[in-house]
């Protein structure tokens, strides 16, 4: 989920572009302006991104604890809590009461929330419990970061017409690609798309231009 710029805290610049945070990944909960959980938070992207819209204001809140906070890793982007923690847009208090108030979210629902996602843990499953403060949360709502459309292409990524005629002289790589995904997003595809379907339309061209 797209992380949206708070207009809470003296230190956030709310006229920044969004940023995407997804503790959730990590062991976050996630809840809505109410404080309650809403969703299983390892649905797959789509079902967290309708669901997410479904509550109101289209606003929920991620929240963590140290444990989730000790994973954060400079890269990729989406995993780097501290970062985001140190530029103001990630909120931090000792205890989940303090961090419900300074959210602005009722305590008992929130703590509740958290206490029914402890009881439905596993002794198998590995996410965090949220028991280790301090503790962490930041605003987001769902957000879109690439698409399922894109142009038709034959077999060597030339884009072709409605009757299938390619196009001479273009070709497409990349997110640009439509037809990819089917019924659900691949995870980490983005880059894979690029480097295979841009070597084939690489080597097309040149095969055009008498390269190769």
């Amino acid at each position: 989920m797209e992380f949206v710029e708070p207009s809470f805290g003296a230190s956030v610049d709310g006229d920044g572009p969004p940023r995407l945070l997804l503790a959730q990944q990590e062991g976050a909960v996630v809840v809505n302006s109410s404080g309650d959980r809403f969703v299983d938070e390892r649905a797959d992207i789509k079902e967290l991104g309708r669901a997410c819209a479904a509550q109101p204001d289209g606003l929920a809140f991620q929240v963590f604890d140290q444990d989730v906070m000790n994973r954060s890793r400079a890269t990729p982007a989406p995993r780097d809590f501290a970062s985001a923690l140190a530029a103001g847009l990630v909120r931090t208090a000792p205890t989940i009461d303090s961090l419900a108030g300074d959210l602005d979210l009722p305590v008992g629902a929130l703590e509740a929330s958290l206490v029914g996602f402890r009881e439905g843990l596993d002794p198998t499953d590995r996410r965090s419990r949220l028991l280790t403060p301090p503790y962490y949360a930041f605003r987001c709502r769902a957000g879109l970061s690439s698409t399922y459309g894109g142009i038709r292409v034959d077999g060597r990524l030339r884009p072709v017409t409605p009757d299938g005629t390619p196009v001479p002289g273009l070709f497409a790589a990349g997110e640009v690609v439509g037809g990819f995904h089917g019924a659900g997003y691949i995870n980490g595809s983005a880059l894979g798309k690029a480097a295979v379907f841009g070597r084939v339309a690489g080597l097309g061209a040149a095969a055009g231009a008498g390269h190769v």
